[in-house]
Protein backbone atom coordinates (compact mmCIF):
# COMPACT_ATOMS: atom_id res chain seq x y z
CA UNK A 1 0.00 0.00 0.00
CA UNK A 2 1.55 3.32 -1.10
CA UNK A 3 1.26 6.48 1.07
CA UNK A 4 1.79 10.03 -0.15
CA UNK A 5 3.94 12.46 1.84
CA UNK A 6 2.81 14.13 5.06
CA UNK A 7 0.34 17.00 4.41
CA UNK A 8 -0.16 18.57 7.81
CA UNK A 9 -0.32 22.08 6.33
CA UNK A 10 -2.67 21.05 3.51
CA UNK A 11 -5.32 19.27 5.58
CA UNK A 12 -7.71 22.23 5.75
CA UNK A 13 -10.49 21.99 3.17
CA UNK A 14 -9.84 18.36 2.19
CA UNK A 15 -12.68 15.99 1.39
CA UNK A 16 -14.27 13.77 4.05
CA UNK A 17 -12.56 10.78 2.45
CA UNK A 18 -9.12 12.34 2.78
CA UNK A 19 -9.90 13.60 6.29
CA UNK A 20 -10.84 10.06 7.29
CA UNK A 21 -7.61 8.85 5.79
CA UNK A 22 -5.71 11.35 7.90
CA UNK A 23 -7.45 10.00 11.00
CA UNK A 24 -6.95 6.37 10.13
CA UNK A 25 -3.41 6.61 8.83
CA UNK A 26 -1.95 9.26 11.16
CA UNK A 27 -1.80 12.26 8.81
CA UNK A 28 -0.56 10.20 5.92
CA UNK A 29 -2.62 10.70 2.73
CA UNK A 30 -3.72 7.65 0.83
CA UNK A 31 -5.19 8.04 -2.64
CA UNK A 32 -8.50 6.49 -3.64
CA UNK A 33 -6.67 4.13 -5.94
CA UNK A 34 -4.64 2.71 -3.07
CA UNK A 35 -7.69 1.95 -0.83
CA UNK A 36 -8.76 -1.62 -0.30
CA UNK A 37 -12.39 -2.62 -0.77
CA UNK A 38 -12.76 -3.16 2.98
CA UNK A 39 -11.45 0.31 3.78
CA UNK A 40 -13.68 1.89 1.14
CA UNK A 41 -16.69 0.23 2.79
CA UNK A 42 -15.65 1.57 6.19
CA UNK A 43 -15.26 5.06 4.79
CA UNK A 44 -18.67 4.84 3.14
CA UNK A 45 -20.22 3.58 6.38
CA UNK A 46 -18.67 6.50 8.27
CA UNK A 47 -19.99 9.05 5.79
CA UNK A 48 -23.48 7.50 5.89
CA UNK A 49 -23.55 7.61 9.69
CA UNK A 50 -22.49 11.23 9.61
CA UNK A 51 -25.29 12.08 7.17
CA UNK A 52 -27.82 10.19 9.30
CA UNK A 53 -26.66 11.99 12.45
CA UNK A 54 -27.02 15.37 10.78
CA UNK A 55 -30.49 14.47 9.51
CA UNK A 56 -31.51 13.27 13.01
CA UNK A 57 -30.29 16.54 14.56
CA UNK A 58 -32.22 18.55 11.96
CA UNK A 59 -35.33 16.44 12.63
CA UNK A 60 -35.11 16.97 16.40
CA UNK A 61 -34.50 20.68 15.96
CA UNK A 62 -37.60 20.92 13.76
CA UNK A 63 -39.63 18.96 16.32
CA UNK A 64 -38.48 21.36 19.07
CA UNK A 65 -39.38 24.34 16.91
CA UNK A 66 -42.85 22.96 16.22
CA UNK A 67 -43.34 22.08 19.91
CA UNK A 68 -42.40 25.60 20.99
CA UNK A 69 -44.70 27.05 18.36
CA UNK A 70 -47.62 24.82 19.41
CA UNK A 71 -47.11 25.60 23.09
CA UNK A 72 -47.03 29.34 22.37
CA UNK A 73 -50.25 29.01 20.38
CA UNK A 74 -51.84 26.99 23.21
CA UNK A 75 -50.89 29.70 25.71
CA UNK A 76 -52.40 32.38 23.48
CA UNK A 77 -55.61 30.36 23.13
CA UNK A 78 -55.75 29.79 26.90
CA UNK A 79 -55.37 33.53 27.50
CA UNK A 80 -58.12 34.21 24.95
CA UNK A 81 -60.45 31.90 26.87
CA UNK A 82 -59.50 33.50 30.19
CA UNK A 83 -60.32 36.90 28.69
CA UNK A 84 -63.65 35.62 27.37
CA UNK A 85 -64.63 34.18 30.75
CA UNK A 86 -63.40 37.28 32.61
CA UNK A 87 -60.63 35.62 34.61
CA UNK A 88 -57.71 37.18 32.74
CA UNK A 89 -55.62 37.63 35.87
CA UNK A 90 -55.73 33.99 36.97
CA UNK A 91 -52.18 33.11 37.93
CA UNK A 92 -51.73 29.84 36.00
CA UNK A 93 -50.89 30.42 32.33
CA UNK A 94 -49.88 26.85 31.49
CA UNK A 95 -51.96 25.10 28.82
CA UNK A 96 -52.08 22.02 31.08
CA UNK A 97 -53.83 24.02 33.82
CA UNK A 98 -57.11 22.48 35.09
CA UNK A 99 -58.77 25.79 34.23
CA UNK A 100 -57.80 25.47 30.58
CA UNK A 101 -59.29 21.98 30.44
CA UNK A 102 -62.57 23.22 31.95
CA UNK A 103 -62.79 26.25 29.66
CA UNK A 104 -62.26 24.06 26.61
CA UNK A 105 -65.00 21.71 27.82
CA UNK A 106 -67.37 24.63 28.37
CA UNK A 107 -66.58 25.88 24.87
CA UNK A 108 -67.49 22.42 23.56
CA UNK A 109 -70.88 22.62 25.38
CA UNK A 110 -69.95 19.89 27.83
CA UNK A 111 -71.54 19.89 31.28
CA UNK A 112 -69.39 20.55 34.32
CA UNK A 113 -69.09 17.83 36.93
CA UNK A 114 -69.92 18.72 40.56
CA UNK A 115 -66.22 18.34 41.35
CA UNK A 116 -65.36 20.81 38.57
CA UNK A 117 -67.82 23.37 39.93
CA UNK A 118 -66.42 22.89 43.43
CA UNK A 119 -62.87 23.47 42.15
CA UNK A 120 -63.90 26.67 40.34
CA UNK A 121 -65.61 27.85 43.53
CA UNK A 122 -62.55 27.17 45.64
CA UNK A 123 -60.39 29.05 43.13
CA UNK A 124 -62.77 32.03 43.26
CA UNK A 125 -63.39 31.79 39.50
CA UNK A 126 -67.01 32.89 39.81
CA UNK A 127 -67.28 34.63 36.41
CA UNK A 128 -66.57 31.30 34.69
CA UNK A 129 -69.49 29.68 36.51
CA UNK A 130 -71.73 32.69 35.89
CA UNK A 131 -71.14 32.64 32.14
CA UNK A 132 -71.44 28.85 32.08
CA UNK A 133 -74.89 28.97 33.72
CA UNK A 134 -76.02 31.83 31.49
CA UNK A 135 -75.37 29.52 28.56
CA UNK A 136 -77.03 26.59 30.35
CA UNK A 137 -80.21 28.65 30.69
CA UNK A 138 -80.66 28.51 26.92
CA UNK A 139 -81.11 24.74 27.12
CA UNK A 140 -82.37 24.10 30.64
CA UNK A 141 -84.60 27.05 31.52
CA UNK A 142 -84.56 30.32 33.42
CA UNK A 143 -83.71 28.81 36.80
CA UNK A 144 -80.14 28.51 35.51
CA UNK A 145 -80.15 32.31 35.19
CA UNK A 146 -80.74 32.54 38.93
CA UNK A 147 -77.66 30.35 39.45
CA UNK A 148 -75.71 32.57 37.05
CA UNK A 149 -76.90 35.61 38.98
CA UNK A 150 -75.73 34.05 42.23
CA UNK A 151 -72.25 33.67 40.81
CA UNK A 152 -72.21 37.21 39.43
CA UNK A 153 -73.01 38.38 42.95
CA UNK A 154 -70.13 36.31 44.28
CA UNK A 155 -67.93 37.95 41.64
CA UNK A 156 -68.97 41.35 43.06
CA UNK A 157 -70.95 42.17 39.94
CA UNK A 158 -74.56 42.32 41.21
CA UNK A 159 -75.54 44.63 38.37
CA UNK A 160 -74.78 41.84 35.94
CA UNK A 161 -77.20 39.67 37.94
CA UNK A 162 -79.87 42.30 37.38
CA UNK A 163 -79.11 42.67 33.69
CA UNK A 164 -79.46 38.99 32.81
CA UNK A 165 -82.81 38.64 34.62
CA UNK A 166 -84.39 42.04 34.04
CA UNK A 167 -86.96 40.88 31.49
CA UNK A 168 -87.38 37.31 32.73
CA UNK A 169 -90.98 36.20 33.25
CA UNK A 170 -92.42 32.77 34.02
CA UNK A 171 -95.87 31.33 34.69
CA UNK A 172 -94.21 28.83 36.99
CA UNK A 173 -94.42 30.30 40.50
CA UNK A 174 -91.43 28.41 41.83
CA UNK A 175 -89.19 29.48 38.95
CA UNK A 176 -90.27 33.10 39.25
CA UNK A 177 -89.77 33.06 43.01
CA UNK A 178 -86.20 31.81 42.56
CA UNK A 179 -85.49 34.59 40.06
CA UNK A 180 -87.03 37.26 42.33
CA UNK A 181 -85.09 36.06 45.37
CA UNK A 182 -81.82 36.25 43.47
CA UNK A 183 -82.70 39.71 42.13
CA UNK A 184 -83.59 40.83 45.62
CA UNK A 185 -80.18 39.74 46.82
CA UNK A 186 -78.53 41.70 44.01
CA UNK A 187 -80.55 44.81 44.92
CA UNK A 188 -79.44 44.33 48.53
CA UNK A 189 -75.81 44.14 47.39
CA UNK A 190 -76.07 47.56 45.75
CA UNK A 191 -78.02 48.90 48.77
CA UNK A 192 -81.31 49.40 46.96
CA UNK A 193 -83.16 47.93 49.92
CA UNK A 194 -86.68 49.02 48.94
CA UNK A 195 -86.41 47.22 45.61
CA UNK A 196 -84.84 44.25 47.34
CA UNK A 197 -87.77 44.02 49.75
CA UNK A 198 -90.30 44.22 46.92
CA UNK A 199 -88.62 41.23 45.26
CA UNK A 200 -88.64 39.29 48.52
CA UNK A 201 -92.31 39.99 49.28
CA UNK A 202 -93.36 39.01 45.77
CA UNK A 203 -91.33 35.80 46.04
CA UNK A 204 -93.11 34.94 49.31
CA UNK A 205 -96.47 35.55 47.64
CA UNK A 206 -95.53 33.12 44.89
CA UNK A 207 -93.99 30.44 47.14
CA UNK A 208 -95.06 30.99 50.78
CA UNK A 209 -93.47 27.69 51.90
CA UNK A 210 -89.99 28.40 50.55
CA UNK A 211 -87.52 29.65 53.15
CA UNK A 212 -85.24 31.50 50.72
CA UNK A 213 -87.32 34.69 50.43
CA UNK A 214 -87.67 34.85 54.21
CA UNK A 215 -83.90 34.67 54.60
CA UNK A 216 -83.54 37.46 52.07
CA UNK A 217 -85.99 39.69 53.95
CA UNK A 218 -84.30 38.88 57.26
CA UNK A 219 -80.96 40.07 55.89
CA UNK A 220 -82.56 43.16 54.38
CA UNK A 221 -84.03 44.14 57.75
CA UNK A 222 -80.70 43.67 59.49
CA UNK A 223 -79.00 45.82 56.88
CA UNK A 224 -81.77 48.41 57.37
CA UNK A 225 -81.11 48.51 61.11
CA UNK A 226 -84.31 46.62 61.99
CA UNK A 227 -82.96 43.38 63.48
CA UNK A 228 -86.12 42.63 65.47
CA UNK A 229 -88.12 42.32 62.26
CA UNK A 230 -85.20 40.54 60.62
CA UNK A 231 -85.24 37.88 63.31
CA UNK A 232 -88.93 37.25 62.69
CA UNK A 233 -88.17 36.50 59.06
CA UNK A 234 -85.22 34.32 60.02
CA UNK A 235 -87.35 32.46 62.53
CA UNK A 236 -89.89 31.70 59.82
CA UNK A 237 -87.11 30.62 57.47
CA UNK A 238 -85.79 28.29 60.16
CA UNK A 239 -89.28 26.81 60.64
CA UNK A 240 -89.33 26.08 56.91
CA UNK A 241 -85.99 24.27 57.03
CA UNK A 242 -83.28 26.89 56.65
CA UNK A 243 -79.92 25.97 58.27
CA UNK A 244 -79.11 28.33 61.15
CA UNK A 245 -75.49 28.68 60.01
CA UNK A 246 -76.71 30.25 56.78
CA UNK A 247 -78.68 32.83 58.72
CA UNK A 248 -75.61 33.79 60.75
CA UNK A 249 -73.62 34.27 57.54
CA UNK A 250 -76.33 36.49 56.06
CA UNK A 251 -76.50 38.59 59.24
CA UNK A 252 -72.75 39.01 59.14
CA UNK A 253 -72.79 40.27 55.55
CA UNK A 254 -75.74 42.54 56.27
CA UNK A 255 -73.89 44.10 59.21
CA UNK A 256 -70.81 44.67 57.08
CA UNK A 257 -72.88 46.56 54.48
CA UNK A 258 -75.00 48.53 56.95
CA UNK A 259 -74.42 52.20 57.73
CA UNK A 260 -73.11 53.44 61.06
CA UNK A 261 -76.55 54.24 62.49
CA UNK A 262 -77.93 50.85 61.43
CA UNK A 263 -74.89 49.07 62.83
CA UNK A 264 -75.40 50.76 66.19
CA UNK A 265 -79.03 49.63 66.32
CA UNK A 266 -78.03 46.07 65.47
CA UNK A 267 -75.22 46.08 68.03
CA UNK A 268 -77.54 47.30 70.79
CA UNK A 269 -80.14 44.72 69.82
CA UNK A 270 -77.61 41.89 69.88
CA UNK A 271 -76.38 43.12 73.24
CA UNK A 272 -79.82 42.61 74.73
CA UNK A 273 -80.29 39.09 73.39
CA UNK A 274 -79.80 36.17 75.77
CA UNK A 275 -77.44 34.43 73.39
CA UNK A 276 -75.88 35.13 70.07
CA UNK A 277 -73.88 32.93 67.71
CA UNK A 278 -70.33 34.30 67.27
CA UNK A 279 -69.58 35.63 63.79
CA UNK A 280 -66.41 36.52 61.93
CA UNK A 281 -66.36 40.13 60.79
CA UNK A 282 -63.67 42.13 59.05
CA UNK A 283 -61.54 44.52 61.10
CA UNK A 284 -63.15 47.69 59.71
CA UNK A 285 -66.65 46.51 60.61
CA UNK A 286 -65.57 45.48 64.11
CA UNK A 287 -64.00 48.92 64.62
CA UNK A 288 -67.15 50.69 63.46
CA UNK A 289 -69.31 48.54 65.72
CA UNK A 290 -67.00 49.17 68.65
CA UNK A 291 -67.27 52.91 68.10
CA UNK A 292 -71.07 52.69 67.79
CA UNK A 293 -71.63 50.46 70.82
CA UNK A 294 -68.42 49.45 72.61
CA UNK A 295 -70.10 47.03 75.03
CA UNK A 296 -71.42 44.95 72.13
CA UNK A 297 -67.98 43.97 70.87
CA UNK A 298 -65.45 41.45 72.13
CA UNK A 299 -62.14 41.19 70.29
CA UNK A 300 -60.69 37.74 70.73
CA UNK A 301 -56.95 37.19 70.61
CA UNK A 302 -57.35 34.29 68.19
CA UNK A 303 -58.02 35.65 64.68
CA UNK A 304 -60.50 33.85 62.44
CA UNK A 305 -58.56 34.98 59.40
CA UNK A 306 -55.91 37.60 58.82
CA UNK A 307 -57.20 40.84 60.40
CA UNK A 308 -60.49 39.21 61.42
CA UNK A 309 -61.92 38.85 64.90
CA UNK A 310 -64.91 37.22 66.60
CA UNK A 311 -67.80 39.47 67.46
CA UNK A 312 -70.46 38.37 69.94
CA UNK A 313 -73.14 39.92 72.12
CA UNK A 314 -72.19 40.33 75.75
CA UNK A 315 -74.22 41.02 78.86
CA UNK A 316 -73.90 44.16 80.97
Amino acid sequence: MKFDKQVNTLAKGLTDTVELSLIVFGNGIITDLCLTVELKEKIHEYEQKKIQKEEEERRKAEERRIQIMLEAEARREFQRLKDKYQVSDYWDSSPVSPLNRLLIEIEEDKSLLPSDEEWLNLQGLFPVLAIYYEHQAVFYGIVKLAVAGKYWRKANEPQRSQDITENVRSLNNKEMSIILTMRGGAFKDIEELDEAEKCGQEAIRLTPNSYYPYKLLGAIKYQSGLPEIGDKYFKRAHELGSPTRDEDEMIKKAMERAGKVEQKRVAEYLLQKDCFSPMALDHETVSRLAAACPLAVIRCRIPVQANHWIIAGVAV
